[in-house]
């Protein structure tokens, strides 16, 4: 089955148990961001910033991976962090900065940023990161466990 197609028939599944869909998902979102805001002292702005320097570094990886001619830069620009958050540019500055000093960024040729790893997994973030990793990885395995049998009756 193609992934669009599948894609609508996991959303048709899930809207159709509503209320048992909502409280799982709520629950998963609310646990992970209180863990997160508590492992980032209440920022949670600062990790939002980090987890989209991550994104571009992980999509690149991907791209990388099942062999892209072209993959994606594995930096993003603090402008486009603006756009996507909708925060002020001198907001994500200050959180890109804070997020250097923790040497879990770093700024590349042409102002974008990157995390600062040579492979994935070879990061200072991700060293400092790993219980608040695992953990997610343990919610969202509770989560698609949760979902599993919704979705198992009518594949």
């Amino acid at each position: 089955m193609q992934a669009a197609s599948r894609s609508k028939e996991v959303f048709e599944l899930l809207s159709s148990r509503y209320p048992e869909t909502q409280y799982r998902f709520v629950q998963f979102i609310t646990d992970h961001l209180a863990d997160c805001s508590r492992v980032f002292n209440g920022d949670l702005v600062q990790m939002m910033v980090l987890a989209l320097v991550g994104q571009a570094f992980l999509n690149a990886h991907l791209a990388r991976t099942v062999g892209e001619h072209s993959p994606p830069a594995d930096w993003i620009s603090a402008t486009r962090i603006v756009d996507i958050c909708g925060l002020s540019r001198e907001t994500v500055r200050r959180k890109l900065k804070v997020l250097e000093g923790k040497q879990w960024i770093e700024q590349v040729a042409g102002g974008g940023w990157r995390i600062m790893a040579t492979e994935v997994g070879g990061s200072q973030a991700r060293i400092d990161l790993t219980e608040l990793d695992r953990r997610g990885i343990e919610r969202l395995a509770n989560l698609l466990s949760a979902f599993e049998p919704i979705l198992s009756k009518h594949r």
